[in-house]
């Protein structure tokens, strides 16, 4: 049986109210393990923050494994990768005002740049978590 579109997207309840609370936690968590130094960037030009896009990928793997939607996983990609550039822009940036540098952060740009991230990985993670629920229960019964 093939899932309908809004399915696919969004899930059935509760994961349409999860996506708020996962895309702040991961944020969060993200922001947090970077201010702390629990996570590292390797320096120079970063277009991917590492440690970001892999606790992203974790939980959008999570979201596919318990069958929700692709938009909580983008949504839990998008909220890593954004707590990964608020500790580079606000935290780890010494020039500027901190107004300048939160302006940077949301510049339009970069935010877009970020969400391409987070559908790619998102998506990438999101089967691999479908497809590892599918064969955990083939394995189960066989």
């Amino acid at each position: 049986m093939v899932p309908s579109l809004p399915r696919t997207l969004l899930a059935a309840d509760p994961w349409p109210r999860r996506c708020l609370v996962l895309f702040v936690a991961l944020f969060g968590i993200t922001f947090a393990g970077y201010a702390l130094g629990l996570f590292a960037t390797s320096g120079g030009v970063v277009f991917l923050h590492a440690d970001a896009a892999l606790v992203g990928t974790a939980a959008a793997s999570w979201v596919g494994f318990d069958r929700g939607g692709l938009v909580p996983a983008w949504l839990s990609v998008y909220g890593a990768l954004l707590g990964g550039a608020a500790d580079h822009y606000i935290l780890s940036q010494s020039t500027g005002r901190l107004p300048q540098r939160v302006a940077d952060l949301l510049s339009p740009d970069g935010l877009v740049f970020l969400g391409v991230e987070a559908l790619v990985i998102g998506s990438l993670a999101f089967a691999v978590g479908w497809l590892g629920r599918g064969l955990y229960w083939r394995a189960l019964e066989g």
